[in-house]
């Protein structure tokens, strides 16, 4: 009776260090993913490594890049230069994408969900079939954005220039999509 007990009892803490093992290995990853440099991030992104999670590009030129279906998931990307960049199917939600560029990017089917897009310049940048709901876009520059049947369901506008941005089919709300084109600009509350 007393050596299953030890051995109960041997198996329990065995299992408890192998667990704290396992927690212990998982935040040292998040810290050293929160040490990167800058320059670490784009080495990385320039391998064509998909998993990209909380990475910090900030002020990173990554002008003509291809991060194709690329996880930039709660990353930090402020000011960050993706002209003419190809991010389709790219996974941005929870990003910091204040004053990015994205002029002429492709966007389609990238995904922002939830994400701080202030200031963002998608000038020309093809949004087809973006999720952009409850995405903030105030100030954004949309002029000439390809948003075709993109979701925009409590997307935040406000101050947002859509002048020539293209809509069809975009989700506006619940119970409606944009059937013409844009031609003006949008001057949201």
């Amino acid at each position: 009776m007393r050596k299953q007990h030890y051995i109960i009892n041997k198996f329990f803490s065995n299992l408890l260090t192998v667990v704290f093992f396992i927690v212990l290995v998982s935040s040292f990853q998040n810290v050293l993913a929160q040490t990167k440099t800058v320059a670490q991030w784009i080495a990385l992104a320039k391998t064509g490594q998909k998993n990209l999670k909380g990475a910090n590009f900030t002020g990173a030129d990554l002008q003509n890049i291809d991060l194709n279906s690329v996880d930039l998931s709660k990353a930090n990307l402020t000011g960050a230069n993706f002209t003419n960049a190809n991010l389709s199917k790219a996974k941005l939600e929870q990003c910091n994408l204040t004053g990015v560029n994205f002029t002429n990017a492709n966007l389609t089917k990238a995904d922002f969900l939830a994400t701080n897009m202030v200031y963002v310049n998608l000038k020309n940048a093809n949004l087809t079939q973006a999720l952009l709901q409850e995405a903030n876009l105030s100030y954004a520059i949309l002029n000439g954005a390809n948003l075709t049947s993109a979701n925009l369901i409590l997307a935040d506008l406000s101050n947002a220039d859509l002048w020539n941005a293209t809509l069809t089919n975009a989700i506006i709300s619940y119970d409606a999509t944009v059937t013409a084109t844009s031609s003006t600009t949008y001057e949201g509350t």
